[in-house]
């Protein structure tokens, strides 16, 4: 698409005849009806997840759907690239398994914490999802915003899982379940 098609104007007291008009509201309707919208899931990331707090991107192994030639597993997996400017809604999440083996200092919360940040073009939207972990327990973060993106930039998800002071875990793992985890974009506005 690349950008947001324009309605054709008639002149004062022109004809419009039914072909005219198909022609002019065809390109916007069809728009209308197909907006650029994209959808990535799933991860290859099979292994123990770093529990030092360092970060670590989401590589995605499925399109959902891509309107907008916004997405490039082959070539880039971890991000949707945006063709069509304009003003998009976010939606994403993560999920991890902390192993049963985990121990926690007695009396005290979830002591395994695990953020999902929305990186655009490489710089942190400022919207992130936070969620505290127990052990022998699954955990899914989500987050949805509205950003408005140019034609080139990108969205990607990335990790950072943290062990608590007096906390071991066995391991730490990306969940893995239909939807989980996702990254989506959808045109709302130009």
């Amino acid at each position: 698409m690349g950008s947001v098609p324009a309605t054709q104007t008639f002149l004062a007291g022109e004809k419009v005849t039914s072909s005219k008009l198909t022609a002019a509201t065809k390109t916007v309707l069809d728009f209308l009806l197909n907006p650029p919208l994209a959808m990535v899931t799933g991860t290859s990331t099979a292994t123990a997840l770093p529990t030092d707090g360092s970060g670590q991107a989401v590589n995605f192994t499925a399109e959902k759907f891509d309107t907008d030639n916004m997405v490039n597993l082959s070539a880039a997996q971890d991000r949707i690239t945006v063709q069509t400017p304009g003003l998009y809604e976010i939606d994403w999440s993560y999920g991890v398994t902390v192993s049963s083996g985990t121990t926690t200092v007695a009396n005290t919360g979830p002591q395994v914490n695990t953020n999902c940040f929305l990186y655009l073009s490489g710089t942190p939207s400022g919207v992130l999802s936070c969620r505290g972990v127990a052990g022998g327990s699954v955990v899914v973060a989500h987050g949805k915003t509205k950003l408005r993106m140019a034609a080139g930039d990108t969205l990607n998800i990335q990790t950072q899982t943290r062990l608590a002071t007096g906390t071991t875990a066995a391991s730490v793992a990306a969940y893995n379940n239909y939807n989980t985890p996702h990254l989506s974009a959808r045109f709302i506005a130009p």
